[in-house]
């Protein structure tokens, strides 16, 4: 007899849509075949990657970053963000990944897997905020006029006593680059690292935009293969778990997202404290996208949530 796994769309009164691709849905099984079984894997945020997690009510995001950093010897580093409005910038709160994990877990949350078988300014880059955070040294920047931005950065690096450079080709080309698609604020972190995998502590930044957001094109500096972790907590359920694993998702080949569940701020307290105001009275669901390749990205992610389904996408 031979066995079947059926992916089912929720809810129900839906399902009708999918009969006439019900055979891409099903996938027949047996000891000597060739063909593989679609079946589920737990979701797991990374140790070593990027994380994000990122609440968006279709008007403002909250972006909530942390980082796995290492170096050959202690050292430090400055990361740039680039951002398309100016982000409010603040510590996240303490657990806020670990809360998030755990409600990856609480709702059991699963990938589908095959088995074998503006004008500018006087100045031509604005300092609008440095602040200590933590571990953290914070700078926001308007970048006006990319061809000042090296005379900054050197300026930044001498006060941070670390060695300025005649040019930064890859970053000024990247800057230059956002600035000519009219992206032009920036956060510089500068952070301590050293020989050990450190995680480096959260940092939230609040912003107006009407697309959910996500820089990878600044990730090229860094180079070599890595991954990347972001928790969606959205009016919607953005991706097809089966969709991404087949054809990826948010342009990625490699970015794969898990079912998706309906959660309630009540459940995103210890990470949004005022997630009940931010949502209002809208549905709220969560999902989890993992990408692991190369860091050779030639977009940011900047997603049209409009096309985001009112129900949670679940696996049977």
């Amino acid at each position: 007899m031979k066995k079947k796994t059926v992916l089912m769309i929720f809810p129900k009164n839906i399902c009708c849509i999918f009969l006439g691709l019900l055979a891409l849905f099903v996938f027949s099984i047996n000891s000597d075949g060739d063909m593989g079984q679609i079946h589920a894997s737990e979701a797991k945020v990374s140790e070593d990657s990027q994380k994000a997690i990122i609440f968006h009510n279709l008007d403002e995001e909250v972006l909530i970053l942390g980082t796995d950093l290492k170096a050959e010897k202690k050292t430090g580093i400055i990361r740039f963000i680039p951002f398309p409005s100016e982000p409010a910038v603040r510590l996240a709160p303490e657990g806020s990944f670990a809360a998030a994990a755990d409600l990856i877990k609480k709702h059991g949350l699963k990938f589908i897997w095959q088995s074998k078988g503006g004008p500018p300014s006087a100045q031509p880059v604005e300092l609008r905020f440095n602040q200590k955070l933590g571990a953290h040294d914070i700078a926001v920047i308007k970048v006006n006029d990319a061809s000042g931005f090296r005379k900054w950065a050197n300026d930044f690096f001498e006060k941070k006593g670390l060695p300025r450079k005649k040019e930064y080709p890859e970053i000024e080309g990247i800057v230059d680059d956002y600035v000519r698609r009219a992206i032009s604020w920036f956060v510089f972190d500068f952070v301590e690292v050293t020989e050990e995998t450190r995680f480096i502590e959260p940092v939230e930044y609040r912003f107006k935009t009407n697309k959910l957001y996500y820089p990878l094109k600044t990730s090229n500096t860094f180079g070599g293969v890595g991954s990347i972790d972001l928790i969606l907590v959205l009016p919607g359920t953005l991706f097809s778990p089966l969709e991404s694993y087949y054809e990826g998702c948010l342009g990625l080949v490699n970015m794969k997202a898990t079912t998706s569940a309906q959660t309630s701020p009540e459940e995103l307290k210890a990470i949004c404290s005022d997630a009940g105001t931010f949502f209002g009275e809208r549905k709220v669901f969560v999902q989890f996208l993992k990408y692991r390749g190369v860091y050779e990205f030639k977009e940011d992610i900047l997603a049209d949530l409009s096309q985001a389904v009112l129900h949670a996408i679940e696996f049977e």
